[in-house]
């Protein structure tokens, strides 16, 4: 990634991202063991038994009851000390000594270990939602599968209003709502058996509606909240902050020292040498600027040899305008060596010509303090935002050598 456009506050920015972008990685043994987990818990009850018939029951204990519990227990566990969620416990786990990795460390060393496994969790859960929904498509597609339920203390008529309450969250979706009448036709005694002409496949819709709602939907919604208030910590933490202050201190250092000063005014007829090769037009905008045949040289990449040769000839002060956001090259450096006069990087657009940004404008300050004879030219109106124009008034004079 180039930084060399970056404003300072855009590095601090940038850096910041990065560093959260290091610690937000997923965990893939941690989702994977959790995916494998979840498919074959799901394969197991899907596959039935002998006449292939899945027990609903069992399905919303492994669709409902345990990602509620989990969701339950993944947040009570944020009042710990350390928190307890599917994410910690994986990680006893002795695969790749993650106790020992720079990650594991880190994270301790920044105390946002509780906040790190909330968000792996989510993700290790979405992994087992996702896992398990896939092997009940995958059941519905290459098998009939036939759906009862059975119980010995409750009646169609108990459980019902469970299931209208559970199926609230998807009421729009009319196909995928219990119905008492379903119920009734497919509750199971073991001593009867399945007739034809009874519909024992038409609770898949409400099965996929409790996958996505209990399984997914709010875990989405926990791993949003989990990496905003894990990018709020790591935001807060010291070792952020003296980042940002010892950055702010060079950066301090850097403009009180090595940078020249500017200058709003030239000398009258001014030679204008055309370094940029910017449009007359453009330059015919500037106030300033004074243009004519007779005051205006090309020395720049894009001269021709004829022109260059004019240029070397000129021996007074020389006003040398460049494209602001082209950083100072050798060729510039190798030119202005022996001459005199102001540098003026200009920056525009296709309708005006507009202020110098502040990360530009630093770089060619640097650039001209190192060149005695030369100052750094910029007119109030196209000074940054950030700038105020009184903190680099000075009068136009040839620097001392040595």
């Amino acid at each position: 990634m180039n930084f060399s456009n970056l404003s300072q506050a855009d590095y601090l920015k940038q850096a910041q991202y990065l560093k959260q972008a290091q610690y937000l990685k997923i965990v893939w043994p941690i989702v994977i063991t959790a995916a494998l987990l979840g498919f074959f818990m799901a394969w197991g009850v899907l596959s039935g038994d002998a006449q292939g018939r899945v027990n609903l029951s069992y399905l919303l204990l492994i669709y409902l009851f345990i990602p509620i519990a989990a969701v339950v227990v993944s947040v009570a566990g944020l009042f710990s000390s350390k928190g307890l969620n599917l994410a910690r416990l994986m990680t006893a786990i002795p695969w790749g000594n993650w106790a020992q990795s720079p990650i594991a460390h880190k994270i301790r060393q920044l105390k946002i270990e509780k906040q790190w496994f909330f968000y792996q969790a989510q993700m290790a859960a979405i992994g087992f939602s996702v896992a398990s929904l896939l092997a009940l498509i995958v059941t519905l597609l290459v098998t009939d599968v036939n759906f009862i339920w059975r119980s010995t203390l409750l009646s169609a008529e108990d459980l019902y209003p469970v299931l209208k309450v559970i199926a609230l969250p998807w009421g729009f979706w009319e196909s995928a709502q219990p119905s008492l009448a379903l119920l009734q036709a497919t509750q199971d005694s073991r001593l009867q058996s399945i007739y034809p002409g009874q519909d024992y496949a038409n609770w898949w819709q409400f099965v996929v509606a409790v996958q996505l709602f209990y399984c997914i939907f709010i875990r989405c919604i926990l791993l949003i909240v989990a990496k905003l208030w894990f990018v709020s910590s790591l935001s807060d933490d010291l070792e952020s902050k003296l980042f940002t202050q010892i950055q702010q201190h060079a950066s301090y250092q850097e403009s009180a020292v090595d940078l020249t000063p500017l200058v709003h005014q030239l000398p009258e007829n001014i030679m204008v040498n055309n370094w940029g090769d910017i449009e007359l037009s453009r330059l015919a905008e500037i106030p300033e600027l004074t243009l004519s045949l007779d005051t205006m040289i090309n020395a720049g990449p894009a001269a021709s040899a004829a022109q260059k040769r004019v240029a070397e000839r000129w021996q007074g002060q020389q006003l040398v305008i460049t494209r602001s956001w082209e950083p100072p090259m050798g060729e510039l450096a190798d030119y202005i060596e022996n001459g005199e006069g102001f540098i003026f990087p200009l920056d525009w657009n296709p309708q005006r010509i507009c202020p110098i940004k502040q990360n530009h404008l630093t770089e060619w300050q640097r650039f001209v303090a190192q060149f005695s004879k030369w100052q750094l030219f910029l007119p109030e109106s196209l000074l940054p935002e950030s700038v105020l124009a009184e903190s680099y008034s000075t009068e136009p004079s040839s620097k001392e050598s040595g």
